[in-house]
């Protein structure tokens, strides 16, 4: 492999390679990703095969390893940005690209085996060689002109394409510019004028598909707080209108009646007392359906309050070192619900005799463990109510929840990004 291959196949080691990797495992259900390292695999042997190009065998690697690259980086391009085949015509144009990328990888692979140093020394070639030689620069043809009808097809896409896959799809649009200045460049006598252009295709690729990443999980966030909003203002609506509105209708109905000559107000009037002492504890079971009151005094005083309504047995201690005051709200209320959830289970199945809360907010996260010495036996249970529930309040607030019983005890831990 001369010079002026070696250094495109170098360029599309270093920008496909690690590109290709990072998308494999940030978006492993993206095709791009793994083409890309494909890609970079190929033109990275073709690298190692001009390396070993003293050798029989490595002058021999060496004359058609740097074509595979090419055209597998030609069929990256329907693939993109989606990782997805949608429709006939980019199907057909990713069989079309390798397709032809095989029959020009085996003609050129025959072609120089025949007639050893055929393309390193521009050696004559007759016969077989010929007819080998003939297949692949046409199946090579047949590859550019797949590449050139896959750009138009990015292009007719991009046209018709929503908002986001627009975008993506002119992030290319560097790289297809610097492509373009750089043949006419090249042609004038200046070499390598492309590779800016070779190297900004993975870029851009990259760039773009993590962008959409970014944007799907900022919209399914912005979902999940809208939806969780509605529900709790349809939870409001619902307890404000079976609960509250008639009892105070039933309250309104009683005061019109004590003043009536004939009604007894004193007896009438306790009623409407009895009536909006249960409205006030109806609403307080609404307002801390929002925020537990207990919070009000803190966090740490709140769950010490829990502890010591669990009774004498068994005894429960709370400890907490490092910073675990002036959280957020929401993290709050996640903790102290845990922590009640995980206290009551404790008390109500373990038969532990001992039973501890620890808040530990030393490092970037805050580590949350409710444990006992009781007969252990919890487990998490796909529809258990209670571990259900704590594993959602951890997941709600970006957090991750473990239980590890056995015959010791049981241990709940939380894990919670600050």
């Amino acid at each position: 492999m001369s010079a002026p291959t070696t250094v495109p196949a170098v360029v599309l080691a270093l920008g496909c390679l690690p590109v290709g990797a990072f998308l494999l495992r940030a978006r492993p259900a993206n095709r791009v990703g793994l083409l890309l390292t494909l890609v970079g695999v190929g033109a990275l042997l073709a690298v190692v095969a001009a390396a070993l190009g003293g050798t029989r065998m490595g002058a021999w690697v060496e004359q058609w390893a740097w074509w595979p690259p090419w055209a597998l980086l030609v069929a990256t391009l329907p693939f993109y940005p989606e990782g997805r085949l949608r429709g006939r015509t980019r199907r057909w144009l990713v069989t079309l690209a390798l397709g032809a990328g095989a029959v020009a990888t085996v003609g050129l692979a025959v072609g120089t085996f025949l007639t050893p140093g055929l393309l390193v020394a521009a050696a004559p070639a007759h016969g077989a060689t010929r007819g080998a030689l003939l297949v692949a620069a046409s199946a090579i043809a047949v590859v550019v002109g797949v590449g050139a009808a896959a750009v138009v097809e990015l292009v007719l896409r991009a046209r018709r394409a929503a908002r986001l896959e627009r975008t993506q799809i002119r992030a290319l649009l560097p790289a297809g510019v610097l492509i373009v200045l750089g043949i006419v460049v090249e042609a004038l006598g200046l070499p390598y004028a492309t590779v800016p252009g070779l190297l900004a295709v993975p870029v851009g690729m990259g760039i773009a598909i993590l962008a959409y990443h970014l944007d799907d999980l900022d919209r399914r966030a912005r979902h999940s707080v809208v939806r969780s909003r509605e529900e709790e203002r349809l939870r409001i609506r619902r307890d404000l209108h079976d609960g509250l509105g008639p009892a105070i209708a039933g309250a309104r109905m009683q005061a019109a009646a004590a003043s009536r000559p004939e009604a007894d107000p004193t007896e009438l009037l306790a009623s409407v007392q009895e009536t909006l002492s249960e409205c006030s504890q109806e609403m307080r079971r609404i307002v801390d359906g929002l925020r537990p009151g207990a919070l009000d005094r803190g966090l740490l005083a709140a769950i010490q309050q829990r502890a010591d309504a669990i009774g004498p047995e068994p005894t429960v201690a709370v400890t907490a070192v490092g910073r675990v005051a002036d959280l957020d709200a929401a993290l709050e209320v996640a903790v102290f619900r845990i922590v009640t959830e995980a206290l009551s289970n404790a008390a109500r199945h373990s038969g532990a005799s001992r039973v501890w809360v620890t808040l530990d907010g030393t490092g970037p996260d805050l580590r949350v463990e409710v444990g006992d010495d009781g007969r252990g036996g919890a487990r998490y249970r796909e529809g258990g109510v209670g571990m259900e529930s704590m594993r959602q309040r951890a997941e709600e607030v970006g957090g991750r929840l473990t239980v590890e019983s056995d015959e010791t005890g049981t241990r709940v831990r939380v894990q919670l990004p600050r």
